[in-house]
């Protein structure tokens, strides 16, 4: 008998959050789910199959790597590789017909002769910063570079993109930002236009950026927590219209009874004051379950809530489950996701530890087996 802790993936509701993200936007905005970081924790190469069959046939990665191994577990569509490459990666991107960001007039100055080389013209997508402060070139390089690619024999230009930096934000001052962001992209694409070139691609918004401001779609956008069923923040609240794609379960390995005084994990966070029954369960930090998870935090035993006793350890994590009726060794544990009407969201753990759900779903670890369902 194997580990009894497993991360269940439902593929009808990725389905169906996808069908959602599509009913925001024009028929004709083409949308590009983002599958890096393993699908957000949730296993690229199944939920890559799933999109495919939903019509899907441009993704987007991070890193050439995950490009390769979605390549080579099947995908034969478009794939975007929004990191840009590090030097010495351009031939292969270009051999197998990747399409990488081009974030500076350095990159396009190693991209452009590997194209040559090959004598194979290679796809990009020029990014812009108008107002992330992370990647991609300032607006006032943008109509060089782009006009620079569109006149070269190696090179096609086959999207324009910047990413919005406060779109999951709702203040007034946020939104200002955001509408700053969203009205310098827009300039970008009628100046290039009113110049007599026309790109194919121009996408600005995120999940949150689609669903609060879908009438900047342009003609493209990128989706991703959305996709897993996730809200982007609290000011962006979709759940009652999204679907979880990912529960976390696992099964009490171990039960204990303790007196009063007696202490729990490392440092002894915590001490009961009344004779108590500890559940071990089979998770810990090396799995993803953040060892900031406050004492107390509850996890769902029996459709009862079974407060966290003691600190998250590497492989193992104690429950209080004094107060759950019945428990034995073997019942469900759910960590993230619903029993008996009641539910713990990664957005709830993500609160509790003072992150985000992106995080939370990302730090999943291998060592969890994921299992796919509709």
């Amino acid at each position: 008998m194997s580990r009894p802790t497993t991360a269940l993936v439902d593929l009808s509701a990725l389905s169906h959050n996808l069908a959602c993200a599509r009913s925001r936007v024009n028929k004709s905005v083409e949308i590009i789910p983002v599958v890096k970081a393993d699908a957000y924790g949730h296993g690229a190469k199944e939920v890559v199959r799933r999109l495919y069959s939903q019509g899907v046939n441009i993704l987007c990665v991070a890193l050439l790597d995950e490009a390769l191994a979605l390549r080579q577990s099947g995908f034969a569509g478009e794939i975007l590789i929004s990191n840009g490459l590090f030097p010495g990666e351009e031939e292969e991107a270009v051999a197998r017909g990747f399409i990488p960001f081009v974030l500076s007039s350095e990159s396009l100055e190693r991209l452009e002769p590997a194209a040559k080389k090959l004598g194979q013209p290679a796809k990009v997508h020029l990014k812009v910063d108008t107002g992330m402060g992370r990647i991609g070139v300032d607006p006032g390089e943008f109509f060089p570079l782009a006009e620079r690619i569109l006149r070269s024999p190696h090179l096609t230009l086959d999207g324009v993109l910047s990413h919005l930096a406060s779109a999951d934000l709702n203040s007034p001052e946020e939104n200002d930002y955001t509408r700053r962001q969203i009205e310098s992209f827009a300039l970008l694409r009628a100046g290039l236009e009113k110049r007599g070139f026309q790109v194919p691609r121009w996408h600005l918004l995120n999940s949150a950026g689609l669903i609060r401001f879908p009438e900047a779609h342009h003609t493209a956008a990128r989706l991703g927590i959305m996709l897993y069923g996730v809200s982007p923040s609290d000011d962006v609240d979709l759940s009652d219209q999204l679907q979880p794609v990912l529960s976390l379960k696992t099964h009490i390995t171990f039960l204990k009874k303790v007196p009063p005084g007696s202490a729990v994990s490392y440092g002894r966070r915590t001490v009961v004051e009344r004779p108590s029954l500890i559940a071990t369960i089979p998770i810990g930090y090396a799995d993803g379950l953040p060892r900031t998870l406050p004492v107390g935090f509850p996890l769902l035993v029996r459709a009862r809530r079974a407060p966290i006793a003691g600190v998250v350890t590497m492989d193992m994590t104690m429950l209080d489950v004094t107060d759950v009726p019945g428990v034995a060794r073997g019942d469900e544990v759910v960590i993230i996701g619903e029993q008996a009407g009641e539910r713990v969201r990664a957005e709830d753990i993500a609160k509790a530890c003072g992150t985000i759900p992106y995080e939370v779903l990302c730090r999943i670890g291998p060592r969890v087996e994921r299992r796919y369902h509709d």
